[in-house]
């Protein structure tokens, strides 16, 4: 059982969804149970595809809860660092296909962990950034390198360096401009699109 992530199977379709109201801000419970939980899933022999999800109406995830960091020292920060690095290398190294469906508020590390994915779907009121560039920070979980794969070297840097949020990426290599969406990507959206490539969701 985990305290922030439900995990259901069906017909060969594995879902994580994060689990922290409100926003699902990572902590380090959060940050703990992702590698453990993302392992169950790929290794189980009936998954073939799995989903990265929320399941908080309004946020996919705010990313970092910046209210741990209050009492972190200069170690602390370097272990979170490095827990943001593996979880990276894992998504990368997977063996099966990563799906994410995006919804709502996805910035911060939050965003940065389905640019690993190999498909982004994403509702109509999904709002994307990387706002660290606020507080001096540099995104941890390999959004440096993975926006500017998505993308092209000069957006990424306009996005990085961005206040404001976006509605999909737009960019080259980033996947189709939006058109006629829903407020959320339900499980049936997310099939519907990957079996059908139809408009009922938008790839960014």
């Amino acid at each position: 059982m985990y305290a922030h992530m439900k995990l259901t199977r069906t017909d060969g379709v594995s879902w994580l969804e994060y689990h922290r109201p409100p926003r699902n801000a990572i902590d380090w419970e959060m940050l703990r149970e992702l590698p453990p939980a993302l392992n169950e899933l790929l290794t189980s022999a009936d998954v073939r595809v799995l989903a990265i999800a929320c399941a908080v109406d309004g946020y996919f995830s705010t990313g970092a809860d910046l209210t741990d960091f209050h009492t972190m020292n200069g170690e602390n920060i370097a272990s979170w660092v490095e827990a943001c690095h593996g979880l990276v290398r894992q998504l990368r190294a997977s063996p099966k296909p990563l799906l994410a469906a995006i919804h709502g508020t996805a910035v911060g590390g939050g965003l940065e962990i389905v640019l690993h994915c190999d498909v982004r779907f994403a509702a109509d009121n999904a709002r994307l950034g990387q706002p660290e560039v606020n507080i001096g920070f540099i995104p941890p979980v390999g959004g440096t390198q993975a926006l500017a794969r998505l993308l092209d070297r000069p957006r990424a840097l306009r996005m990085l360096n961005a206040v404001r949020r976006r509605a999909h990426f737009g960019g080259r290599g980033a996947g189709d401009r939006p058109r006629g969406f829903r407020e959320r990507c339900s499980k049936a959206d997310i099939l519907c699109g990957c079996n059908k490539g139809t408009g009922i969701v938008k790839v960014c």
